[in-house]
């Protein structure tokens, strides 16, 4: 009985200290020790076990607790260590994994604490990150093994993670809780969003990145969600808004180097025209805004008048550009080089294109015309001069309280084809129906002197024999009025102005707008800004 108490005693007296697992104060039970008898072991083994006699059942032995196995620090084949052993001492050396004791969770292998091992242990509960032994509830990382990489939460493998989580050697991909080293893609966590190379975070990464949501900015390893602007990279240059290349963008947009045209979302090198964003319309060369540009550049839409790069569609006028003469009409420009040439039907035929048919009307007059021929009526300077005996004409209607004539193109080319072959017909043509007042004399000669102030002192002391002309200048049936003046008479200047009631749309217009649009022409012809 005493060995029985001493015995029991030193299995009591097994301790662990608080700083982890350590020798008990005395000397340990021996596994299979023979020292006493077989009854005073079992009930030596009972009472260890915590047991009572209630515990022994009939035939006098102890319940199945033997079978259980815990971790024990026990003395087997002369070794003292913590083994997983049953009641009996008997080790399962068969047992890898991870089991726990009122001191911690620990590896074992081959039925002991494995106190030199470092990585991944197993129980029914998962898997555990093991240092030195022990369960590191401490652990929340990525961890690698013999097992792979995988990320850690207090000590657990996490199988329900996926992002990407550190370690010492970097910021991993991480998938189901397992590093995944195929992946190259841009993925998040809580943090941000990160370039991802075989698995790791690159953070010496500058450029773009790409994942099943798009293609991204990177800058050092990470979406830079501030970046709106173009960027270079391995795979071009792209246009980023908000940290994403938009794909749906195209237009013009800017980064340090300059403004670039886009087209879907990439830099188009290959565009040498004038497109436009939100701030205008640039001139484009080589796909990049050149803002030293001065000219005329063109696009699908036309020709533009291009100022220090941009469409100045504040300017009307004319430009010189290359040799070619063009009018400028908000920004738009028209080469008209082949007009010139057409003297005043050359301006007569940017309202009505197809205006020169007038001058050919099939009879012999069309002989007297001789298109832009410095003498003609269709002389730009012969037109500007015309255009002052409609002024004159209205100031003398709005004496008689009459509204104002407005110049129609056509009746402009009537009375220029009229006036040429009066010049030599000395009389009315009467090829077009209207009204017309005709007069041939020296250039310093006004026709009005005749037409109007004679006229109307005959008129005025009742002789109206001769006074056709003054009733046609004050004749409130007439709307519209046409004028022209050549030097082909014998005279000198033949002069011819035409009337009529019957207006058409966009033939028409008031004197201030046609006279504004032909001094426009005039001047873009002999005093054309030169650019270029």
């Amino acid at each position: 009985m005493k060995k029985r108490n001493r015995r029991l005693l030193a299995v009591l007296c097994a301790v662990v200290t608080a700083a982890g697992i350590a020798a008990p104060a005395m000397t340990p039970v021996y596994a299979a020790q023979n020292e006493v008898t077989n009854e005073e072991a079992v009930n030596a083994e009972v009472m260890s076990a915590g047991n009572t006699k209630d515990d022994v059942d009939d035939s006098g032995k102890a319940d199945e607790q033997e079978d259980v196995y815990s971790l024990k620090y026990i003395t087997v084949d002369g070794r003292t260590t913590w083994y997983y052993a049953n009641e009996k001492g008997e080790v399962d050396k068969d047992y890898i994994g991870v089991t726990d004791n009122d001191y911690g969770w620990w590896y074992v292998k081959n039925g002991e604490v494995d106190f030199s091992y470092t990585g991944l242990g197993f129980n029914d509960a998962g898997c555990w990150r093991i240092v030195d032994g022990a369960v590191d509830f401490g652990c929340t990382s990525v961890v690698d093994s013999e097992y792979g990489w995988w990320y850690v939460r207090d000590g657990h493998v996490d199988y329900s993670y996926t992002g990407i989580a550190p370690n010492e050697y970097g910021w991993w991909r991480i998938v189901n809780g397992q590093v995944d080293f195929t992946c190259n893609s841009v993925e998040s966590n809580e943090y941000g969003w990160f370039y991802l190379r075989n698995g790791q975070v690159d953070f010496s990464y500058t450029g773009l990145g790409f994942n099943d949501a798009g293609c991204w900015r990177i800058v050092n390893g990470a979406v830079d969600f501030g970046c709106t602007g173009v960027v270079d990279s391995e795979y071009g240059w792209w246009y980023v808004r908000n940290g994403q290349v938009d794909y749906s963008y195209t237009g013009i947009a800017p980064n340090e180097y300059g403004w670039w045209r886009i087209v879907n979302g990439q830099v188009d090198f290959n565009c040498n025209s004038v497109e436009c964003n939100d701030a205008g319309w640039f001139c484009i060369r080589g796909g990049k805004v050149d803002f030293d540009f001065n000219g005329i550049a063109s696009n699908s839409s036309g020709n533009w008048c291009i100022w220090g790069g941009k469409v100045n569609f504040g300017y009307d006028g004319g430009v010189k550009y290359l040799g070619s003469t063009y009018l400028v009409l908000d920004g738009e420009a028209f080469c008209i080089d082949e007009q010139i040439g057409k003297g005043s039907v050359g301006f007569l035929e940017l309202i009505n294109p197809t205006i020169s048919g007038l001058f050919k009307c099939g009879y012999a007059y069309d002989q007297y015309t001789v298109i832009g021929a410095a003498d003609d009526a269709t002389s730009l300077e012969n037109m500007r001069q015309a255009l002052y005996g409609i002024l004159e004409c209205n100031e003398l209607r709005k004496a008689h309280g009459l509204q104002e004539l407005k110049i129609s193109n056509s009746l402009m080319a009537i009375a220029e084809y009229d006036t040429n072959a009066s010049a030599y017909a000395m009389d009315h043509i009467g090829v077009f129906n209207v009204g017309e007042n005709l007069a041939w004399g020296p250039s310093f000669w006004d026709p009005f002197d005749g037409w109007y102030t004679q006229e109307k002192a005959d008129f005025d002391q009742g002789n109206y024999a001769n006074v056709g002309h003054y009733l046609n200048i004050i004749d409130d049936s007439y709307t519209i009025t046409g004028f022209a003046v050549n030097q082909k008479s014998a005279y000198g200047n033949t002069y011819g102005q035409v009337f009529s009631g019957m207006e058409y749309e966009g033939d028409s217009f008031s004197v201030d707008d046609y006279c504004g649009f032909f001094m426009l022409y005039y001047n873009a012809v002999y005093n054309p800004v030169v650019l270029g």
